[in-house]
């Protein structure tokens, strides 16, 4: 789960990692639940491997999202995966993609549900990747930023702390340019949803005979 904290760290979200087991440490559970509602956690992202039951039985006992992770295993995590999203009605979990792909992606549905409320983190949310959206406003308005930084997408701490410190001007400025894109990828998935829908079709076919192997 390296990947989904590095992930969340990236846009500024403040979480806590623990090791818990819904077999081995019920209490540990139990008592990690209770503390997080009095820190006011808002979300839980819960991986598991084999008999994937801690992000089932995390959600028995909160009303919070709860979002899940198969993990790898010697099944090629397809046991974590079926025992992760085969649960009853009433105890919802929001099941990603095994191992690091699901890590990572149940940061950014985080990130997602988060910036419902917090409007300063859903822009950050519009490229998947707070460091690609951070250096692309950073580039497109350096000069009015004092921001100084090379006209290319690559990861620079620099930067990346100069465009935080002034991520609010960033927002501001960068709103007309995101609603463009937003445009234009709306344009674009019109004019090509009939090869989109065909690529969905043959990668969905592609994971099919994957399970089957």
């Amino acid at each position: 789960m390296k990947n989904c904290s590095d992930t969340l760290k990236q846009f500024g979200i403040k979480h806590e990692v623990r090791v818990i087991s819904a077999h081995r440490t019920p209490k540990r559970l139990h008592k990690f639940l209770k503390e997080a509602e009095k820190n006011k956690m808002e979300i839980i992202i819960a991986a598991a491997g084999m008999y994937a039951h801690l992000a089932g039985v995390t959600a028995s006992l909160t009303t919070w999202p709860v979002l899940g992770v198969p993990t790898e295993s010697k099944l090629k995590g397809l046991d974590s995966l079926l025992s992760t999203v085969q649960m009853p009605a009433g105890i919802p979990v929001g099941t990603l993609a095994i191992g690091k792909a699901g890590a990572i992606n149940a940061a950014l549905l985080a990130v997602s549900i988060l910036a419902i409320k917090n409007k300063k983190i859903a822009w950050l949310g519009d490229g998947n990747n707070i460091v690609y959206s951070l250096i692309e406003a950073a580039v497109q308005f350096d000069s009015e930023l004092n921001i100084a930084c090379p006209k290319v997408y690559e990861p620079n701490n620099n930067i990346i702390n100069l465009a935080k410190k002034n991520k609010e001007k960033i927002y501001e400025k960068t709103k007309k340019y995101r609603d463009k894109n937003k445009e234009q990828q709306k344009k674009y998935y019109e004019k090509n949803k009939e090869k989109i829908a065909e690529q969905q079709k043959k990668s969905n076919e592609k994971n099919k005979e994957k399970i089957k192997e």
